[in-house]
């Protein structure tokens, strides 16, 4: 079963060496519980994101009732030490969990998902097509993230063609049936299990202590291993890092800059400056940032999985961002930098809070997110 729509074969062989991404169906299958899990959500990539942890105050107020509602040293020890335990917990589940997504990855890329190849050739096993060409239809593999991100934005591209073309309207079409938490499942997956040997070795040396570890070297952290407190740190950060930029340069730096980064060609015109503002910005890798060229090109990586991810996510689907839950809402305004001051209701309790959605104006966000996806959506 074909994954991307119908279309002309002439037009997909002159414009791309990506036919078709197919699906079939895989004998093998990960453990049932978390392939249950994985199955509930087209947009939420539930597997991918931290688990719910327990306030601490909660916790406190628990070993505190449960040991007569009086304090002293003894029940104050025991209500961290409870508490660590619950940490603890909380990153044996998050490494857990990213093993097990890595066998889903692996299923979707090398059993479930493939591509067929165009290979213009003269050999008598090939086709010629209506135009005229001769082709071979040969199947290839997606081999990583990065690989179905630029075979995402080539089938865009395509379907946008044929539309204007055929003057279609866009409803009528299915770009591919990859849902949104499959991709976002691949793309997490690969970045967190790189991340895996050096933070469960952190973990075991540092068991409950590790977001100590973690405040110092933030980049460290796994996907599935975040506590709330930590990336509502970084979107604190973001937002002065903005609000500096704004004043010491201006409308050369700051949201004019984010706003061009995501319009098609724009991004070769900025400086270095504009562009190691950007990289830093989205809290991108440090060497990627030793020349402009490993910069420009790590932006541009960043930038298409956002919109191939702006695309998934509003595809036939007029509620937008508001199908995400709280914890994915807030990971994709992160990862957009969209969480402003305007956003946040209380900071206190954004600060304070151990739920990832606490504190933020859900609904305005929404709306906001929903207005830059299509303000940056892919045109031709």
């Amino acid at each position: 079963m074909f994954i991307c729509g119908a279309r002309k074969a002439s037009c997909t062989k002159r414009l791309t060496s990506f036919a078709r991404l197919n699906s079939t169906v895989s004998p093998k299958q990960p453990s049932v519980s978390h392939q249950e899990l994985y199955n509930q959500e087209k947009y939420n990539a539930i597997t991918t994101l931290p688990t719910k942890l327990s306030p601490r105050r909660v916790i406190f107020q628990k070993v505190l009732a449960d040991n007569g509602n009086k304090e002293s040293p003894i029940v104050f020890a025991k209500q961290w030490f409870t508490y660590a335990k619950e940490i603890v917990l909380f990153y044996k589940l998050g490494l857990k969990n990213i093993w097990h997504n890595r066998k889903l990855k692996n299923q979707l890329l090398r059993e479930k998902f493939h591509i067929d190849l165009i290979n213009y050739t003269s050999k008598e096993s090939s086709v010629v097509g209506e135009d005229g060409i001769r082709t071979k239809i040969v199947k290839g593999q997606i081999n990583n993230g990065r690989d179905l991100t630029k075979y995402l934005l080539n089938e865009i591209y395509i379907r946008q063609i044929e539309m204007k073309k055929n003057g279609a309207d866009q409803g009528k079409y299915q770009l591919t049936n990859i849902s949104r938490s499959e991709y976002q499942l691949i793309l997490r997956t690969e970045k967190d299990f790189m991340k895996l040997p050096l933070f469960g070795l952190i973990f075991l040396i540092f068991a409950e202590t590790t977001p100590l570890v973690c405040l110092l070297v933030p980049s460290l952290i796994p996907t599935t291993c975040i506590l709330p407190f930590l990336i509502k740190r970084q979107e604190i950060k973001k937002i002065h890092s903005m609000e500096k930029a704004i004043g010491d340069a201006g409308k050369s730096l700051g949201s004019e800059v984010i706003g061009d980064f995501f319009k098609k060609g724009n991004l070769y015109e900025l400086s270095t400056k504009e562009l190691g503002f950007l990289h830093k910005f989205f809290g991108l890798s440090f060497w990627k940032r030793i020349t402009r060229s490993s910069t420009l090109k790590s932006l541009i990586e960043y930038r298409n999985e956002i919109l191939v991810d702006n695309h998934l996510i509003m595809d036939n689907n007029p509620e937008g961002f508001g199908k995400l839950n709280p914890i994915e809402l807030l990971f994709s305004g992160n990862k957009r930098g969209l969480i402003s001051r305007d956003i946040i209701q209380d900071v206190n309790v954004f600060n304070d809070g151990h739920d990832y959605g606490e504190g933020i104006d859900k609904d305005l966000l929404v709306a906001k997110m929903n207005q830059f996806a299509k303000d940056t959506k892919f045109q031709i």
